[in-house]
C-alpha cells in the first residue's frame, strides 16, 4: 500500500496555481458554516461556499416498481386498532399486508443527505481563496 494516493493528493496534482484541496469541519448546520482544518479562525459561510446537491437535503421524483413483498404504512389509526379488523391481532397491534406487486409513479422522496455538524469535508479552494466548492464528506 506504499503507492496508495488519497483523493486529496489526486486533486491537488491537477490544480492550477492558487487552487487546492483543503479539509474542513462542519461547525454549524443552519446556516451552514465550515471551519478549515488548519486555520480555526477561517470560518466559511454560505456566501463563500458552493454546495453540490448530493450534499444537501433535497427532494427527488421517483418511480418504484416491485414484485412480491410486504408493505407497512402507519396511518395513525393504529391506536384504535386500525381502520379494519384482524381478529388474530390484538387491538392496536402492528401488522403487515402481503403484496402481489407495487407500482408507484411520479412519487416524491426526500433524501436527507445534507451536511451535519462535526462532519469532515473536502473543499476545492479557488478564486484566490474567495470561493470553496465542497467536493465530498469523509466516508
Amino acid at each position: 500500500m506504499e503507492n496508495e494516493t488519497s483523493l486529496k493528493q489526486l486533486f491537488q496534482g491537477m490544480m492550477p496555481e492558487g487552487a487546492g484541496v483543503v479539509e474542513g469541519a462542519v461547525s454549524k448546520e443552519s446556516p451552514l458554516e465550515i471551519t478549515l482544518a488548519n486555520d480555526a479562525t477561517m470560518i466559511l459561510s454560505k456566501n463563500s461556499l458552493i454546495i453540490p446537491e448530493h450534499l444537501t437535503d433535497h427532494e427527488v421524483e421517483v418511480d418504484i416498481i416491485g414484485g412480491e413483498g410486504v408493505l407497512y404504512a402507519p396511518t395513525g389509526a393504529e391506536e384504535d386498532g386500525g381502520s379494519h379488523e384482524h381478529p388474530e391481532i390484538e387491538k392496536g397491534g402492528q401488522h403487515i399486508h402481503e403484496l402481489e406487486s407495487l407500482h408507484l409513479t411520479s412519487g416524491k422522496m426526500v433524501l436527507h443527505t445534507g451536511l451535519k455538524e462535526g462532519e469532515i469535508v473536502y473543499l476545492l479552494r479557488y478564486n484566490n481563496g474567495k470561493k470553496y466548492y465542497v467536493l465530498d464528506r469523509r466516508g
